[in-house]
């Protein structure tokens, strides 16, 4: 893993935005949405709520402005990036897995879909 931070970009607007594996991990925190360009944003209206959370978990951040000098929060030795990483990893590793099936089903002939729909409902009705 090479940084230990996140990055959190503020645009020429009114949004900051987070990019690849730190979009997952503010979607695993804040639950926001991660687009398909794998990115997720915020209003600058909620930004002190949004670092005031990040400091609580003890996670570095880095905020990078278009006219400004990038801030910096470093946590050092107790920064929580790499567990809140790993996290978003598993998170995405799902998301993957879960998007593979969806593909396979979408693709699938009737016989198969209904295959797939009998296993699905085992397993749910195994709870």
């Amino acid at each position: 893993m090479g940084k230990n931070f996140i990055t959190l970009y503020k645009n020429k607007g009114c949004f900051y935005n987070a990019f690849d594996i730190d979009a997952y991990i503010m979607s695993l925190i804040f639950g926001y949405k991660v687009l398909s360009n794998r990115s997720c944003g915020f209003p600058e209206s909620i930004f002190e709520k949004v670092t005031n959370i990040l400091e609580y978990y003890k996670i570095s951040y880095q905020v990078i402005y278009t006219e400004l000098e990038p801030t910096f929060k470093d946590f050092k030795k107790i920064n929580k990036y790499e567990h809140f990483y790993n996290q978003a990893l598993k998170l995405l590793d799902r998301q993957n897995r879960i998007d593979l099936i969806i593909n396979k089903i979408t693709n699938a002939d009737d016989k198969n879909i209904e295959a797939i729909v009998k296993a699905i409902e085992n397993v749910q009705d195994k709870k």
